[in-house]
């Protein structure tokens, strides 16, 4: 069986170019829009407040043409940033199939992608990612995240495992990034797309694997 070993280290990510897409994958709404604007699109209805009046949320969004969770959150400029709910739940073969989905919008649309912390070696040559990659890197990490949770559990501790994964360029006027991973407090499997302002802080996890005292 083929072997890939992930190597963590602190990668600098070099400018890249903006990429013109036809269309959000985050269904029709656009950063900037007011409340009234996001419910206008009735078609996704219910929305429903939420943090502190901040926010709002539909379960009858759209990303990547299929019927997702989205939340929006708004400060006095508008939409701040809009987040797709991909997956959430204990399944590993769905949440798996979540991120390569993501992972082929950017590898289609935005000249691949890139995974904050990870370099992909197989034997002494690096590895670029791709689909099958991918696969394998998830089955690696993902795919063994419960089995950890569980040592760690019995260490007294919870275990929270974050991948942030970027494309190589950026759509105009947005940042997209996708953030896939486990936690153990309550062994559940997430897969988020978030679409911010490109003026927003830079999102990213510390570290790849944290770990909080039960």
């Amino acid at each position: 069986m083929r072997s890939i070993a992930v190597i963590a280290a602190a990668l600098a990510i070099a400018l890249a170019p903006h990429a013109s897409a036809d269309e959000s994958p985050i269904g029709p709404w656009r950063l900037g829009m007011s409340k009234d604007e996001v419910m206008a699109f009735s078609k996704f209805q219910p929305y429903a407040s939420m943090a502190a009046k901040h926010g709002l949320e539909t379960p009858n969004g759209t990303l990547l043409g299929e019927a997702r969770k989205v939340t929006f959150m708004f400060d006095d400029g508008g939409l701040s940033y809009i987040q797709a709910w991909e997956y959430d739940g204990d399944n590993f073969e769905a949440a798996g199939n979540g991120v390569l989905r993501i992972f082929d919008y950017f590898d289609k649309n935005l000249g691949g992608a890139t995974i904050d912390g990870v370099e992909l070696k197989e034997g002494d040559t690096t590895t670029p990612l791709d689909h099958s990659v991918l696969k394998l890197l998830i089955a690696q990490t993902l795919g063994t995240a419960e089995e950890l949770g569980e040592v760690r559990r019995g260490e007294g501790a919870t275990m929270t495992m974050v991948f942030d994964m970027r494309p190589t360029q950026q759509p105009e006027g947005s940042v997209l990034h996708s953030q896939w991973g486990y936690t153990s407090r309550n062994k559940t499997y997430f897969v988020y797309l978030f679409q911010d302002r490109p003026t927003n802080p830079k999102r990213g996890a510390a570290s790849i694997v944290s770990l909080q005292k039960q």
